[in-house]
């Protein structure tokens, strides 16, 4: 019996296998191809059409592609970094008691 998730699969933007966004990574493991094969399909698709729809079609994909939810995106965990620096809650402030002042 197969597992649910090759039954369901989806396409996702690839974390394990990417150059930019992982949008060609993904459809490579979409498809059960190898990832450089569709690279180099794209890249040629994209040199005869004079580049404009290429890239645009890419820039649509890196943005309505989901990323892959079963693997660790490097960007993400760098961006989760950061933003807990951010929101990390501040030391309180120490408050001086029975303190007293001397003339030199």
């Amino acid at each position: 019996m197969q597992k649910r998730e090759q039954i369901h699969q989806r396409l996702t933007k690839s974390a394990s296998n990417r150059v930019i966004a992982g949008v060609l990574g993904g459809l490579a493991q979409y498809l059960h191809l190898k990832p450089d094969v569709v690279r180099v399909v794209y890249l040629i698709f994209t040199a005869l059409t004079s580049f404009v729809p290429g890239i645009v079609i890419y820039l649509m994909l890196a943005v309505l592609m989901p990323d892959d939810p079963h693997k660790s995106n490097q960007w993400r965990s760098l961006m989760d970094l950061f933003s807990q620096g951010r929101h990390a809650k501040q030391p309180e402030r120490k408050e001086l008691h029975n303190v007293e002042e001397k003339d030199l």
